[in-house]
């Protein structure tokens, strides 16, 4: 995949809370980009990127959030420096999923970009809604109102 010539589709947004103790990834790893995360910040946020940590092999395990929790050492052993974010007046960031962060205090919101070909893969294999829990009710317009995209045929 060329990742300057792809399409990306918004594939989830939510937020994300301060969490100083963990050193968070949204994706696991791989060699290509596939996903980009837009991070929207408030006025002066105190956070972490590690710079460069997308482009190394790190060990990531899922953690409790359901994102991945990468070791502040093997970090540091690796090469990837810790940068703080500046941001005085708030601002956003577009960064590679793969890179490792840290929220020190601060709430931010998140929404996340799948390269398209990606996106079709995953869905043409089914493993795009691993994990996924249908609604449980069976009246389209309901579940058309959850924000599902429902197509009546």
């Amino acid at each position: 995949m060329d990742a300057l010539n792809s399409r990306y589709i918004l594939a989830y947004s939510g937020g994300l809370s301060p969490d100083p103790g963990r050193t968070l990834s949204f994706q696991k790893g791989g060699q290509e980009l596939i996903m980009l995360v837009v991070q929207v910040w408030p006025k002066s946020p105190s956070s972490k990127y590690y710079r460069a940590s997308h482009k190394k092999e790190i060990t990531k395990v899922r953690g409790a959030t359901r994102f991945f929790e990468v070791a502040p050492a093997e970090l540091k052993e690796k090469g990837c420096d810790a940068e703080d974010l500046d941001m005085d007046q708030g601002g956003l960031v577009i960064w590679d999923a793969r890179l490792s962060t840290m929220s020190r205090d601060t709430w931010s919101y998140f929404y996340l970009f799948v390269e398209e070909q990606y996106l079709m893969k995953r869905k043409a294999s089914s493993s795009f809604w691993k994990g996924c829990i249908p609604p449980s009710s069976q009246d389209l317009d309901e579940v058309a109102g959850l924000g599902v995209d429902v197509h009546k045929g």
